[in-house]
């Protein structure tokens, strides 16, 4: 065998799925950052408009119009409120995008784990070099787990061969 040769494909099929749970983890958020500024837009929106009434108060006030006093306190109020609406839906936009790392995080690590799936030789930085398998402890189609504790032992031993001195 050469470097980068693939030795064995291991099943793959519950990695799979976690690579698209986690792409569809990655939409979920998407959309949630979405609405979010969608929010935040909102929430300038009814700042404009409570801006604009109690400037229409204010101006009544000072004209000595039919303005209350009430409306303008309410309009205030209004201002207020969405100014706490603004902040609230900045927060959101913060929440969402952090949930969105997050899934991005887990699809970069679903993903690792479906492309361990494949056992390769490794490669060596210089040059080129050949294997020849000494021995090897599974069959073409076996089904094989992880293997841990002080008795395991791995499916294949190789040692490096060199063609230009055989």
């Amino acid at each position: 065998v050469v470097d980068g040769e693939a030795l064995a494909q291991l099943d793959d099929r519950r990695v799979a799925l976690k690579v698209k749970e986690a792409q569809n983890g990655i939409q979920l958020a998407d959309a949630a950052v979405a609405q979010a500024k969608a929010a935040l837009v909102q929430a300038e929106a009814s700042k404009a408009a409570a801006d604009r009434n109690l400037k229409i108060q204010n101006e009544l006030a000072v004209a000595g119009g039919p303005g209350f006093r009430t409306e303008r306190e309410q309009a205030i109020s209004q201002v207020q409120a969405a100014e706490a609406s603004i902040k609230a839906a900045e927060a959101g936009i913060k929440g969402a995008l952090a949930k969105q790392l997050a899934a991005k995080t887990g699809f970069d690590e679903a993903d690792l784990s479906h492309k361990l799936m494949l056992v390769k030789v490794p490669e060596s930085i210089a040059t080129k070099r050949e294997f020849l398998i000494l021995e090897r402890k599974v069959q073409e189609g076996q089904m094989v787990g992880p293997q841990s504790g002080p008795r395991s032992r791995p499916t294949a031993r190789a040692a490096g061969f060199d063609p230009r001195h055989s």
